[in-house]
């Protein structure tokens, strides 16, 4: 995956990249009128080309781990819960009591998430590929 941004500031062999996020209309807002805004995400990343602030970069990252990192924040959580309501409706909870007490579930799924993150957090940086 690639992206396009500029570089905020350098530190050592790192630098951070201010990346203009894309919208739902594919960035074509004055058409879909929907009254979006494109917000900034800043990123850390590799900076082997020599990149200094305020130059336009080409980052990327693995679309492997773009795509694990997906699967894990948003379709994991939902296989959990419905995981804990299968199992807690065929040992006799009700259907609503089943519901209420899969939602612990999905918090322990975020909960785990969140140590995976700062433990492997730096698995997904991105590198800086060209200078544009």
């Amino acid at each position: 995956m690639r992206e396009e941004g500029f570089v905020k500031s350098v530190s050592g062999s790192r630098c951070e990249v201010a990346v203009r996020r894309k919208t739902a209309c594919g960035d074509n807002c004055a058409t879909c009128k929907g009254g979006c805004e494109a917000r900034e995400q800043v990123c850390i990343a590799e900076n082997s080309h020599g990149a200094a602030v305020g130059d336009k970069v080409i980052i990327e990252i693995d679309s492997a781990k773009v795509l694990k990192s997906a699967f894990l924040v948003y379709i994991l959580p939902i296989l959990v819960f419905f995981a804990g309501f299968g199992i807690l409706s065929q040992v006799g909870v009700s259907e609503g009591a089943s519901a209420v007490f899969s939602v612990p579930f999905v918090a322990a799924v975020f909960l785990l998430l969140r140590r995976y993150d700062k433990k492997h957090g730096g698995e997904y940086d991105s590198k800086v590929v060209e200078i544009i």
